[in-house]
């Protein structure tokens, strides 16, 4: 069997991660196993699973899995994967603000056992649907009294001023946080922020004065070993601090509508046609009975909720962050459906060491079946896809799915053209089922000539899901 390490785990002195069926494993060290079994001896690991803020671990022989010890160790750390690893410049701004908490809330849970996080990156954090839990169990270690939380600064990078920033300037956290893979420098923060907000709660101490720090920091010689060195840091102060951050976090909020939020209720649907297309989707869902639907383009997930009756999991995928995060408030503790921001114009790449560190989206988003409704036209006349090409994007998904035509003559599809010149001739009716044709089997239509809107039911012949 030859199995892989995650290679984004290679930070980790304690462990590697890996895949294997439906399990994630993680090797561990003799010293951070000891650590980790007297934690679940003490109950904490227990304690903090069953608030749902930690995923259940279990401590297993490699060899009970078909894992070679002398290549993995005796004994493995065990975890349930999650239908989709997403990161937090995928997330909306309520799901960055829930797995902030969640940090906390461990980290306060474990500081009353004298414990502490000793790191806190946003990618220790993974979505069960819409349920945040802490996946790094290794990242809790003892607590060293009178020392300062070593993992401060970093949760300020990866959740408070990310949070911030959009909370006070109402600018879009996620391409920030992407274009540092994961931890906006407090500099960047700070100038965005600028002096001007300086009053703003959280603003000053945890961005303007971090960055100043971290600046003079990095001019001056003292070794860091005695920079960072216990001091006289009482717990109770630290509790307090941790308390105070919670707080804070929680009384933020952003902007809860788009242009998109409302696209649902003024489309260029009757109210029976709508009724016709909810019928036929629930159908063929039913029929097929996936394991997990991909819904591309979900809007505040009309399509995703149905697809819920007949599905074991609905990943959920819009670029607009209002839409999105206004469909995880709605399911908020889910286990079934996982809402992620992304243009598909322009997904998440592969990023950080040898572009291997992190994986792209397209390489993460695997399921059985996908849901392109309403979504082709945008693809081919707001970003310019070429219409083959959306088509074939769309059938790599899944083996079997659901797309939708949505004719040039449409209300909606006639104003993005008065926006534009009208270069789009492949955008034909003929030329879009000839395209799906091509490359699947077309299983059944909904909707005539005459229709501005048809559903195609389409199965690729002899493929399977790219999930198994």
């Amino acid at each position: 069997m030859t199995i892989g390490f995650d290679s984004g785990s290679f930070k980790d002195p304690d462990g590697r991660v890996f895949r294997s069926g439906p399990h994630v494993f993680r090797t561990v060290t003799p010293a951070a196993l000891d650590r980790f079994e007297r934690l679940q001896q003490e109950g904490l690991l227990t304690a903090l699973a069953s608030r749902g803020w930690l995923m259940p671990t279990t401590v297993e022989p490699a060899a009970a899995f078909g894992l070679d010890p002398d290549a993995f160790g005796a004994r493995v750390l065990r975890q349930d994967a999650v239908p989709v690893v997403s990161y937090g410049y995928e997330w909306t701004f309520s799901m960055l603000q829930d797995a902030a908490l969640v940090t906390l809330d461990t980290l306060q849970a474990a500081l009353e056992r004298d414990v502490v996080l000793k790191d806190a990156p946003s990618f220790n954090i993974l979505f069960e649907g819409t349920c945040p839990r802490l996946v790094d169990v290794l990242s809790l270690e003892p607590y060293q009294p009178g020392t300062l939380w070593a993992g401060y600064t970093q949760f300020c990078r990866s959740f408070l001023a990310p949070l911030l920033i959009t909370a006070h300037t109402g600018a879009a956290f996620q391409p920030l946080v992407r274009a540092h893979l994961g931890e906006l420098p407090l500099t960047e923060a700070a100038r965005l922020l600028g002096w001007r907000r300086a009053l703003r709660r959280g603003v000053a101490t945890h961005v303007l004065l971090q960055s100043r720090l971290e600046q003079n920091f990095g001019q001056c010689t003292d070794d860091v070993k005695r920079a960072t060195a216990p001091a006289r840091y009482p717990k109770t102060v630290f509790l307090n601090t941790v308390q105070r951050m919670r707080r804070l976090v929680a009384s933020l909020g952003a902007p809860t509508s788009s242009a998109w939020t409302g696209y649902s209720d003024c489309n260029s649907y009757s109210g029976e046609d709508r009724a016709e297309k909810a019928r036929f989707v629930e159908r063929v869902l039913t029929d097929v009975h996936p394991g997990v639907v991909i819904d591309l383009g979900c809007n505040t997930g009309e399509y995703s909720r149905l697809a819920l009756r007949c599905a074991g999991h609905v990943i959920a995928v819009d670029g607009d962050a209002g839409s999105v995060d206004a469909l995880y408030r709605a399911e908020r503790g889910s286990t079934r459906l996982t809402p992620l921001v992304s243009d598909l114009h322009n997904p998440t790449p592969a990023q950080g060491w040898e572009l291997r560190e992190r994986a792209s989206l397209l390489a993460r988003l695997k399921g059985d079946f996908v849901l392109a409704l309403a979504l082709v036209h945008h693809l081919r006349i707001s970003a310019g896809v070429p219409l083959d090409a959306v088509v074939a994007f769309l059938v790599d998904r899944a083996p079997e799915g659901i797309m939708e035509w949505v004719d040039r003559q449409d209300p909606m599809v006639q104003q993005m053209l008065r926006l534009r010149p009208d270069v789009y001739d492949d955008y034909t009716w003929s030329r879009f089922e000839q395209a799906l044709a091509s490359r699947a089997e077309i299983c059944a239509i909904a909707g005539n000539e005459r229709a501005t809107r048809r559903l195609c039911h389409y199965k690729v012949s002899g493929r399977t899901s790219t999930r198994r």
